[in-house]
């Protein structure tokens, strides 16, 4: 999608794209050991990478450049952090096959730490043994390229993801095993139960919180929604700006069969904003 939005007709209303791997994913390093995974502690690495770019002041709400923010999937969630806590640096906000954090019932709070206590416990003792990464070797990349495109079909509904998109995110995914193969490096922790979510009411304020223009992009064959995801939406409607359908999966940002619409469709909206 960057290289897209950058190499695009008319495109000197952006002045400079940052893609940023968060902890545990592309290249970049795995939290501790010890540390758990909160969605909104993402926030600060955002933040931070715009304080070494130069782009934010952390106190500072004169001295800091507008932004905009792009997030997909994940990173959308982290980006409606951001949009919401820092609103006087937000130019812009773009949601990418999300609307946000996801919440859960309150009423399973406790039932939410003890899974993710036992999960750590029980992953942690084989997880970090002796310091090793003990995840799975694939024989090839092409393998590995077929498993990611099989677990994409695997995912609700009917998503898939193009081979070309496969092959991008699985060759910045893996790290090459000396007579073996690939494995995957991103940080196994991401898929486990998280030890804290927020509920539907916090994440709708997180919404009135945020003061950018939001364009919501959903793919055809995207993650589809539930009921009581759908009922929120319906909530927060007023709160979106442009709230457009594509064809495409989950992926559609990075499928070459997609890409296109959704990066013409972003800049149309970044243009009128």
């Amino acid at each position: 999608l960057a290289p897209e939005l950058a190499n695009m007709e008319n495109s000197a209303f952006i002045e400079e794209i940052v893609a940023v791997d968060f902890p545990g994913h592309g290249l970049s390093s795995h939290k501790s050991a010890d540390n758990v995974q909160v969605l909104s502690d993402y926030a600060q690495y955002v933040m931070e990478a715009l304080s070494w770019l130069g782009w934010y002041k952390p106190g500072e709400k004169n001295d800091s450049k507008q932004i905009t923010v792009i997030g997909h999937s994940m990173g959308a969630g982290v980006a409606t952090f951001v949009a919401a806590a820092w609103p006087d640096h937000i130019r812009s906000l773009v949601l990418v096959e999300s609307f946000g954090p996801v919440f859960r019932n309150v009423s399973d709070v406790a039932k939410h730490l003890r899974a993710s206590c036992e999960k750590r416990m029980q992953s942690n003792r084989t997880l970090y043994a002796d310091g090793l990464n003990r995840s799975r070797i694939y024989p090839t990349i092409d393998i590995a390229v077929k498993t990611r495109m099989y677990t994409a079909k695997m995912c609700p509904g009917e998503q898939y993801i193009s081979k070309e998109a496969a092959e991008a995110l699985v060759g910045r995914g893996t790290l090459q095993v000396k007579n073996e193969g690939v494995r995957f490096r991103h940080d196994p922790r991401l898929s486990w139960p998280s030890i804290q979510y927020n509920t539907q009411n916090q994440i709708e304020h997180l919404w009135r919180s945020i003061r950018a223009p939001v364009c919501v992009i959903k793919g055809d064959d995207g993650w589809p929604l539930t009921e009581e995801y759908s009922e929120f939406v319906s909530k927060i409607r007023p709160l979106i700006h442009s709230l457009i359908k594509l064809p495409g999966s989950h992926h559609l940002h990075a499928d070459p069969s997609t890409v296109d619409a959704a990066s013409v469709t972003i800049a149309k909206f970044l243009k009128l904003t």
